[in-house]
């Protein structure tokens, strides 16, 4: 990949920057404060789902890939969280284990787990932190080709972070972070990656006036699998971008803004097509209380993400949605969610895969949820999704209604 950026990026970093301040394509690591509290515990879950449309593609892919459209899923999960302050310092683990069990579709049964863990220090006016993560689960049934149904997607990561600056007035600070990608299935292989980011910038901080900052990202992204014929080096691409954000409370009114100006340039074109990709992204979400019961909120997002699926490189990803929610005493409460999103990818340098450049998808979410206590709790989740591609044969809708239940030790 190319130097220049990532020697610009180190330079920036090295001066300041503030964390979330842009949007870019890298994912982004676990976030830990310092704390002076001890904290031990665990919890566990339990969901049972029922999903009319499992396969999430019509019924000839569905076929393809031997898979029943209707099907119950049975998900135990264990979380479990320690901190343990020293002096200043404070290391921290938590995560989750689970697997999902399919009733029909047993191919698919697969475990999942995500650990996080690092450590953390006060430093004068600054905060400084390690952490590193690994996860794995049954990878999203939607980013496989047409053949394959069961793969092991794991990713694991590190990184390090610099925060400096006072509640009020400037502030500034700094990370860097890696992440590799791998899947278990071999015809998805060519889908393995490698992602690097380096974040910087500097914010403002008021009391009245709210938060305002400015920020530099450089994300690359490589698939080393993905062999050029000729060249000795996997596809991939970088990105650069330069950014603001702003965030201010009017009374029950809140918002939030993150907008950037990105500069994408891939390391091989198919011919005729062009090699850089220049526009914007940005995330505004904003929220407002109607009283103690009601809240609503939405929020519009553009972002640009590296793709897991065989046959592209990366997403460009638009999102919308609206949503309220209602408090129904202090045990129950309800909430509506309605989303809108949408998908453009690229094809690769050289494939011969069929490949989705474009796909729509409008999603509809009730939940209900009751506390029993600050230990357990119920919900209840129906969704409708409905996705329009430019593949016909992977155009599907499908209901899904869930149940959970949770404890806390």
């Amino acid at each position: 990949m190319q130097l220049r950026p990532l020697a610009l990026g180190m330079t920036l970093s090295a001066v300041a920057c503030t964390g979330a301040m842009a949007q870019g394509a890298g994912q982004t690591l676990p976030a830990q404060g310092v704390t002076t509290q001890r904290d031990l515990g665990f919890g566990t879950q339990i969901l049972v789902l029922y999903d009319n449309n499992s396969a999430r593609t019509g019924k000839v892919v569905a076929q393809q890939r031997n898979l029943k459209a209707q099907e119950f899923t049975f998900t135990p999960t264990l979380t479990f969280r320690a901190t343990q302050p020293i002096g200043q310092e404070s290391l921290f683990v938590n995560g989750s284990f689970g697997y999902q069990f399919h009733e029909h579709n047993t191919v698919l049964n697969r475990e999942t787990y995500v650990v996080n863990g690092g450590g953390a220090a006060r430093l004068g006016l600054c905060q400084a932190s390690i952490v590193g993560f690994i996860r794995a689960s049954q990878a999203d049934i939607q980013d496989l080709d047409p053949l394959t149904t069961k793969n092991l997607r794991s990713t694991s990561g590190e990184g390090v972070s610099l925060q400096c600056g006072r509640p009020s007035g400037f502030g500034a600070n700094m990370s860097i972070q890696n992440t590799e990608t791998k899947n278990s299935e071999p015809r998805l292989r060519i889908s393995d990656a490698d992602g690097q980011t380096i974040t910087a910038g500097v914010g403002y901080r008021h009391p009245t006036l709210g938060t305002f900052g400015v920020s530099y990202v450089y994300d690359s992204s490589a698939f080393p699998n993905r062999i050029i014929p000729g060249r000795p080096i996997g596809d991939g691409y970088f990105n650069e971008s330069f950014g603001i954000t702003a965030q201010r409370s009017f009374g029950r009114a809140s918002l939030s803004l993150v907008a950037s100006r990105f500069n994408l340039k891939r390391e091989f074109v198919p011919p005729g097509t062009s090699q850089k990709l220049k526009g914007q992204t940005y995330a505004i979400q904003g929220s407002y209380g109607l009283g103690s019961r009601i809240n609503f909120q939405g929020g519009v997002s553009r972002s640009i993400q590296p793709s897991g699926r065989p046959g592209k490189l990366f997403d460009v990803a638009q999102s919308a949605n609206v949503a309220v929610s209602y408090k129904l005493g202090s045990r129950f409460d309800i909430k509506l969610d309605q989303a809108y999103g949408k998908v453009t990818s690229n094809r690769d340098t050289l494939t011969p895969l069929i490949v989705i450049t474009e796909s729509r998808i409008n999603s509809t979410t009730a939940t209900l949820n009751y506390t029993q206590s600050s230990k357990i709790s119920f919900g209840l989740t129906a969704r409708y999704d409905e996705r329009k591609t430019n593949l016909p044969q992977f155009n599907y809708s499908a209901s899904s209604f869930g149940f959970r239940a949770g404890a806390t030790f």
